[in-house]
């Protein structure tokens, strides 16, 4: 009892320090599950709230975003237009739309303009740049970080090759956007950035922007999409290369290296200790000291490890792990091929023989 006492106290350090190392490399993971389940919610609340197509709220909110494009595009909208921070409030004051990139598995709400709350919640809306309606001409322009610790954002919009989709969903209405162009320009390059986010004569534009390259930042990748009319072309699989996203590799090396000893560790069973083997030859060794033999539980086999010798078992069943076990110590023992630490073992034996502390023979 005093044994496994001490073995117990001895394991359990390893394993607290396994779940923990485990932990770290889940949490940007989970701290990107958690964003996406935060924005996941966001949107649904807003596309419940547009779910009366008829709602006069809706259709005027509407009307004054349609009217702010018009003014944008240096026309005449025929109404009163309302301030900028009252555009777009209906079903959730903080969200105008939201974009959806199937390519990229992208669902961000995009809020008012671009400062660190907002960014910090989802996409951003450039003001200036027009709403979210369309229209013709009209260029929308979205952006949101890159390289966040925590959440994914627009990471994978790097992802989109000019012919793919996405698509902004505002008050309930869906406008998809075919990409046109992708382009990298530097932060400080205000000619650059003004051309690629102009009005273009006849043509109904959005563009995605970001901050690249990774924590560098002193770039910004703009991706640009012109309106198609193309009934399912926002029906995209999600890209493969996903998968090699930083975060979903941590996770799955996380699970793969860690998880297993883990749970190796905590199905560990109590030491089994040998006091004499069995040769083949009839006879048998007999140690004054019981070898320390540690035993454990994996999910298709069971081990038995000597430590310090290294003698090293596996069966499919404890009664044949002690089987096993009897017939490596012995093969260390008689053929001496055992690695180093059997090889000392071996040595320290033939030292017990020769002084008599373990007697071989019958």
């Amino acid at each position: 009892m005093a044994q496994k006492k001490r073995d117990s106290k001895r394991k359990w350090p390893w394993i607290l320090l396994g779940i923990l190392g485990l932990l770290v490399m889940l949490l940007p993971f989970a701290q990107d599950v958690a964003s996406d389940l935060a924005a996941h919610q966001r949107i649904t609340q807003a596309s419940d709230a547009y779910s009366d197509r008829d709602d006069p709220a809706r259709l005027a909110s509407l009307a004054q975003a349609q009217a702010y494009n018009e003014q944008v595009a240096g026309r005449d909208p025929g109404i009163e237009v309302a301030p900028y921070d009252e555009q777009l409030t209906y079903g959730d004051p903080d969200m105008m739309c939201w974009v959806d990139i199937p390519k990229a598995n992208i669902e961000l709400p995009v809020g008012h303009g671009f400062g660190a709350n907002t960014l910090s919640k989802g996409a951003g809306h450039v003001e200036g740049s027009s709403l979210p309606v369309g229209g013709t001409p009209s260029h929308c322009v979205i952006t949101a970080h890159s390289g966040l610790r925590s959440a994914r954002m627009f990471d994978d919009i790097r992802l989109l090759d000019v012919g793919d989709t996405f698509t902004l969903r505002t008050l309930g209405d869906a406008y998809t956007y075919r990409v046109v162009d992708v382009e990298t320009i530097s932060e400080d390059d205000i000619e650059a950035w003004d051309e690629a986010c102009a009005l273009q004569p006849g043509l109904d534009l959005c563009s995605l922007v970001t901050c690249t390259p990774y924590f560098v930042n002193d770039h910004r990748l703009i991706v640009t999409g012109e309106r198609t009319y193309d009934e399912g072309a926002d029906e995209a699989a999600p890209s493969p290369a996903l998968l090699l996203d930083p975060r979903t590799l941590l996770a799955i090396a996380a699970c793969a290296g860690i998880l297993p000893w883990l749970i190796a560790a905590l199905m560990r069973r109590r030491p089994m200790f040998v006091k004499a083997v069995a040769l083949g030859d009839g006879c048998g060794l007999a140690f004054s000291k019981p070898l320390d033999v540690r035993v454990s539980r994996g999910p298709r086999k069971w081990t038995a490890r000597v430590p310090k010798t290294g003698v090293k078992a596996h069966a499919k069943s404890r009664t044949e792990l002690a089987l096993a076990l009897a017939e490596e110590i012995e093969r260390t023992w008689r053929a001496g091929i055992a690695p180093d630490a059997a090889k000392r073992e071996r040595k320290r034996m033939e030292k017990l023989v020769a002084n008599g502390e373990i007697v071989e023979g019958e």
